[in-house]
């Protein structure tokens, strides 16, 4: 990304749960805080030195997501990404594995490949930010090799043709040995002549040397010259091109600067709508719950979100309410996403969700 005013600190929204990050940068970066809001990943980056407007700074990020990969008949793959400029994302199948379906979304793809695996490719040309869902099926259909009746037939193709070329080489043998005194008194008689000729052959290449020094001493000369010549006339075109490319680089690079400072600008604006959307829906998602809640499902919430994290007994002894009743409306809040339940050993530990716990 381009820096548009100074500043040492970055943000970055992704819009699902990823574990295990890693995150690498150009610049060296001294801290780096993940929030985790809902299903989404809120990167901070704050950098040793304050980025300067203008400045190119390159982030990769890598991390796991589990909630964007599901079965039914074939693989689903749905993920969403916010999108914005020119943009690239490539999905790599792995080997084995292709397409099932011609459903894909976004429409704007093509299919590619590397020998090995199937490439899915989507480009975007001057994007307005925003989150696309990009989905497709793809199955396991390995490769299978020919089977062994056919080798052995090539094999046996093979042998016919090899054994058909031996017997046309020892006729021509044969042949050969036969007419091999006829054709030794021939050449007996052109080694006589070649003699003769060899020569006269050898008294004009003397005189051609003799002509071809002196012609190679002028021809030396002009070449020079011409070279030269050349030299000056190819250094003046190329000093001549160069300074109309310079000329109009820094005319288009004048154009990419303003057209560049708008689109920042324009981008900037929209990430701080997107939080602010993202933080209404948070919130209002939160109470819309919370007013479907039945008063002893409140109660029970309530009571997780002052500890922490509580075990089932605890509620049953806190509530004073029956042991059915505290199981069931801890599975349906559990059902819903508002609270978590882990097992361990015979004890289940209950927490709220992430999404709960922060908004409510």
């Amino acid at each position: 990304m381009k820096i548009k005013n100074d500043t040492k600190t970055l943000y970055y929204y992704i819009p699902h749960k990823l574990d295990k990050l890693k995150v690498n940068s150009s610049i060296n970066y001294s801290d780096l805080v993940i929030y985790y809001i809902g299903g989404y990943t809120k990167l901070e980056l704050e950098f040793n030195k304050t980025l300067k407007k203008g400045e190119l700074v390159n982030i990769s990020v890598k991390g796991i997501c589990e909630d964007c990969i599901f079965w039914k008949e074939n693989y689903q793959f749905i993920i969403s990404y916010l999108v914005a400029g020119n943009t690239t994302v490539k999905v790599v199948l792995p080997p084995g594995y292709i397409l099932a379906s011609d459903v894909i979304t976004p429409s704007n793809y093509y299919i590619t490949g590397n020998g090995k695996n199937q490439i899915i490719i989507w480009k975007f040309e001057n994007q307005e930010p925003s989150i696309v869902t990009f989905s497709f099926k793809y199955k396991y259909a390995p490769y299978s090799p020919p089977s062994s009746n056919t080798t052995k037939t090539k094999s046996n193709l093979i042998l016919i043709l090899a054994s058909l070329l031996i017997a046309s080489l020892l006729g021509v043998s044969l042949k050969f040995f036969k007419d091999k005194k006829d054709r030794d008194k021939e050449l007996e008689k052109l080694r006589s002549l070649l003699e003769e000729k060899d020569l006269e052959i050898k008294k004009l290449n003397e005189e051609i040397k003799k002509k071809e020094e002196i012609l190679n001493i002028v021809n030396g000369k002009v070449s020079k010259v011409e070279m030269e010549k050349e030299e000056l006339k190819n250094q003046v075109n190329s000093l001549k091109n160069e300074n109309e490319k310079l000329i109009k680089l820094i005319s288009e690079l004048s154009e990419e600067k303003e057209k560049l400072a708008e689109e920042n600008k324009k981008l900037r604006e929209r990430v701080i709508e997107l939080e602010e959307e993202i933080k209404n829906y948070l919130t209002s998602r939160c109470k819309l719950i919370w007013d479907f809640l039945t008063e002893d499902e409140r109660k029970i919430v309530e009571i997780i979100k002052e500890h922490g994290h509580i075990t089932q007994k605890e509620l049953i002894e806190i509530t004073g309410m029956s042991k059915p009743k505290v199981s069931r409306i801890v599975s349906e809040l559990q059902d819903r996403g508002i609270i978590i339940k882990e097992k361990i050993g015979r004890i289940n530990k209950l927490t709220l969700s992430d999404e709960i716990k922060n908004n409510l």
